[in-house]
């Protein structure tokens, strides 16, 4: 009998610690996909997956940290998730990925309307061009490639900083996700000051939340497939759409 209150003792005090633990998403500002309004976390990315995290019984902590440090973060894990992010191989040594992308966007060059006439058919046509980079991003390896043997580049801390680097003319070029430079570039106040170039996208991709394989959150190895079917299921709602057009619109 000692032995069984002892047990039921155990169970509860695990219950208990895990009804405490804190499932912690970190992501960076990212309009209209990862943002604060206020003091509340918002956007799109945010926004769905809240809804379906919850839909699953689980309640998130949403932080905003610098890029570099949120994926430390998850490395590490000290963080659960990661929002929003493109698949990378290098980084399933420490994410699992789910199947199913949160959203999907498309990167293009921004430029100071100072640069009237500047197009291109072809990315490789800008190589006179200085490049802003944001570090820890991922670009791809044909256009990193480009970068580094033809064309000249400078890093930033994130794409806002990017921004007000091309307003001033220290760089060229800033590529960036259209819909988030479009909205990033309206909260800076430099909208009437900085263009989109003329020319086919750098990329299209979708993006992802990443679970950390490191966090001691119980059966986080099985998190990413029960996400990827809650996710799916969450996608045939109303609630769904009505956060697609929110942002869309």
């Amino acid at each position: 009998m000692r032995k069984f209150f002892i047990l039921l003792l155990a169970i509860s005090l695990l219950s208990v610690g895990l009804s405490a633990q804190t499932f912690r998403v970190v992501a960076t500002e990212w309009p209209p996909y990862t943002t604060m309004q206020g003091q509340q976390p918002a956007g799109l990315a945010i926004e769905i997956l809240d809804a379906v995290l919850k839909s699953m019984g689980i309640t998130p902590v949403f932080e905003f940290v610098p890029w570099e440090r949120a994926e430390r973060m998850v490395r590490e894990g000290s963080a659960e998730a990661i929002v929003s992010l493109s698949f990378n191989e290098s980084r399933t040594a420490f994410l699992y990925y789910p199947q199913t992308p949160l959203h999907a966007s498309r990167y293009v060059f921004f430029a100071n309307r100072s640069r009237t006439g500047l197009s291109y058919t072809n990315y490789t046509e800008l190589a006179a061009y200085t490049f802003g980079l944001t570090r820890g991003y991922s670009y791809t390896a044909d256009f990193l490639s480009f970068v580094n043997d033809r064309a000249k580049s400078q890093s930033v801390d994130d794409d806002a900083t990017g921004f007000r680097m091309l307003n001033a003319n220290r760089i060229d070029l800033m590529p960036c996700d259209q819909a988030n430079g479009i909205a990033l570039l309206r909260s800076l106040g430099l909208y009437n000051n900085i263009v989109m170039v003329p020319g086919p996208p750098l990329t299209s991709r979708n993006y992802f939340v990443g679970f950390s394989k490191t966090s001691a959150w119980l059966n986080i190895s099985t998190l990413a497939g029960r996400f990827d079917t809650a996710l799916l299921a969450f996608q045939q709602t109303p609630a769904y759409r009505a956060i697609i057009d929110k942002y869309e619109k």
